[in-house]
């Protein structure tokens, strides 16, 4: 079942099916709105006595009667002035007042917030609907704030931030008619992504910054032992490289699988009603904390699969296992997989040259390329990146090819020269920054 609005896990993910806020008064009517005001309450129990002590009334109210008594405020100053509703309680202290609004606004961008919805069969649906939805919500919640903020100072703000107030992300969804084979039965109800909408630059904080522990290979299909838990799943469609992959995630880590989107090209709607090459599970409830991938022969699909457990939110498990299940895959073909880079190299002569650099992590070869940018300068027209951390080489007619994995990179910002990471920016999602 899916729910109006979820708070955990330090985010928020809102369906805008059930719950998207056409106007002021829908917003502040609102459950999902009165959600999140008693999350804020609760919060401030344990972080700020005082704050809680004033919306609570001293302890009169429960932290879900505050939020309602606080929401109904907020629903008259929407619609009167200050002066009309002196002898509210919480106007009493419009400093306090301020400062709870202040801090609520705070504490809502401090989460990392999500919205989606369900898609339908029109060709344009991204641009006009998601898009709009989405651009719509985040003007009304700026709008809203800017609104109990200036009358409660009295005065109009003198300078505007046009910061993000709505979603760092949403996306659409739809659902399979059939799943591909009867072993993956259970995960037919669970939402496909197809399209997706990012903020950028987006910023995230998840709660590990390094990867540990090896991908072992397992005798057992991991769909024996799926279990979804109490949390919604959803799946992204990617290809990898030219393999078709079907990434399953717990809503948990929403943020780790969405950043997919500037890495893995997303799939179409044709393509991800197709039989997959790789599928990966990614925060399965099953009370391990395994890192595993399994070969189903009998449907030539490799599957990986990832325990729930915090240590995943970074975002490495979730690339490297796409990654290693590609790469086992085209060694089956009799592909070479690299841990490397390929540039192709167009030279203001007219010729072009290929270059390929292996090496372990740290070795160099990101710097080497931006160092023969650097030096040959005045010879080289263009660099082309086919790949800048993994890729494969195979034979065609005894000619060797390189094909990359990726769309995007996943990148240390120490890793390269000082103004490499930041070129991108405004196109860029940046992780514990």
């Amino acid at each position: 079942m899916q729910n109006k609005i979820e708070i955990f896990n330090n985010q928020v993910i809102i369906n805008y099916n059930l719950a998207y806020p056409k106007s002021r008064e829908v917003l502040l009517k609102s459950h999902t709105f009165a959600k999140f005001v008693q999350y804020f309450i609760e919060y401030q129990e344990t972080d700020n006595a005082n704050m809680y002590a004033y919306l609570t009334k001293n302890g009169e109210l429960s932290s879900k009667e505050a939020a309602y008594d606080f929401c109904h405020f907020l629903r008259l100053l929407s619609i009167f002035t200050c002066e009309e509703l002196k002898d509210e309680y919480y106007l009493s202290d419009k400093d306090a007042t301020l400062d709870v609004i202040e801090e609520m606004y705070r504490t809502w961008r401090s989460l990392q917030r999500f919205g989606y919805m369900k898609s339908d069969n029109s060709t344009d649906f991204g641009i006009n609907t998601l898009v709009t939805f989405d651009s719509a919500s985040n003007d009304l919640l700026l709008r809203t704030y800017r609104l109990f903020e200036e009358k409660l100072m009295g005065r109009p703000n003198l300078v505007y931030r046009q910061v993000q107030a709505g979603t760092n992300a949403c996306f659409s969804v739809h659902t399979l008619d059939k799943v591909w084979a009867d072993e993956y039965a259970a995960l037919q109800d669970i939402p496909m992504i197809d399209t997706v909408m990012l903020r950028t630059p987006m910023i995230l904080h998840p709660k590990s910054s390094k990867r540990t522990g090896m991908f072992t290979e397992i005798d057992t299909q991991p769909m024996t032992y799926f279990k979804k838990g109490e949390s919604n799943w959803f799946c992204y469609p990617c290809k990898v490289g030219a393999l078709l992959c079907f990434v399953y995630f717990n809503s948990k880590y929403m943020s780790s699988a969405l950043s997919m989107a500037n890495l893995f090209e997303l799939a179409t709607k044709e393509e991800s009603a197709q039989k997959p090459d790789l599928v990966v599970i990614f925060g399965n409830d099953d009370g391990n904390d395994d890192t595993n991938f399994y070969y189903d022969k009998a449907n030539d699909i490799w599957v990986g699969c990832i325990s729930d457990n915090p240590r995943i939110e970074y975002f490495g498990y979730l690339k490297k296992m796409c990654l290693t299940l590609h790469n086992l895959a085209q060694m089956k073909k009799g592909w070479l997989p690299i841990h490397g880079a390929f540039v192709n190299i167009y030279l203001k002569d007219g010729t072009k040259k290929g270059i390929m650099l292996m090496g372990d992590s740290g070795a160099g070869k990101s710097e080497s390329i931006e160092a023969l940018k650097a030096a040959a300068g005045d010879m080289i027209r263009e660099v082309e990146v086919v790949f800048d951390d993994m890729g494969t080489i195979h034979l065609e007619d005894g000619v060797p090819y390189g094909q990359g994995t990726e769309i995007g990179a996943f990148i240390r910002l120490d890793d390269l020269d000082p103004g490499t990471p930041y070129r991108d920016m405004d196109r860029s999602i940046f992780m514990a920054p």
